[in-house]
């Protein structure tokens, strides 16, 4: 619950234009930080992709579903919930009609790093985040949820090397075998890391983690 004062903060965080292009491993270009009282928070403005980017950035056709922002800060609840590490949830907010704007607050994590930034002689913390990652990626393979944009950049590392997983804009339930959502979560992973000419032991270590055969529940 916020304060008269907290929200009126948050409301001129959302008004806030942003600047830059959001890349597959940088969302710098989508999120505006800032305080709420004395909590820091990051607020997510919701853009589109594909082709009509560049005809209309920042609105949405009703389909009469959840917005991406509501359905983004339900599924952090649930896998916060279940035992994954992601931003904590604060608020999500929607702007219009059968056309509208919508945006999902959560609370800052600072002092981090992403994974991109490993390199191939850091191979101890290579090894240690990809088991740490592997273990929040069988939590959510247990719960049939697919984190369809998976990506070193959407994985960040506190200065206490807690890492948390970002971005479930894109999340959803998976109907598939477990197996089969663990080959989606190393084939999209390994996409990923060739695509950005990022670290192959990044690639290599995740998916060394996660060749365990899940449809026998032993497993989890």
């Amino acid at each position: 619950m916020l304060e008269d004062e907290e929200l009126l903060s948050l409301y001129k965080l959302l008004k806030t234009k942003i600047h830059g292009a959001r890349s597959a491993t940088n969302q710098g270009g989508s999120v505006v930080k800032g305080d709420i009282g004395s909590m820091k928070v990051v607020v997510k403005h919701y853009r589109r992709g594909g082709v009509l980017h560049f005809i209309n950035k920042h609105y949405y056709l009703s389909t009469f579903t959840a917005s991406r922002a509501k359905r983004e800060f339900e599924f952090l609840e649930l896998v916060k919930r279940k035992g994954v590490n992601a931003p904590t949830h604060i608020a999500y907010a929607i702007k219009g009609g059968f056309v509208y704007r919508n945006w999902l607050a959560t609370k800052e994590i600072e002092n981090t790093f992403d994974l991109c930034f490993l390199k191939e002689n850091d191979f101890i913390k290579i090894e240690k985040y990809t088991k740490e990652l592997a273990r929040q990626i069988k939590i959510l393979i247990k719960n049939k949820i697919f984190h369809v944009d998976l990506h070193p950049g959407n994985v960040i590392v506190d200065e206490n090397e807690n890492l948390y997983i970002l971005d479930f804009d894109k999340a959803r339930f998976f109907k598939g075998s477990y197996n089969e959502l663990r080959d989606k979560y190393i084939l999209r992973w390994r996409r990923a890391v060739i695509k950005h000419n990022l670290c192959d032991l990044l690639s290599e270590c995740l998916c060394a983690n996660l060749r365990d055969n899940f449809n026998n529940m032993e497993n989890f």
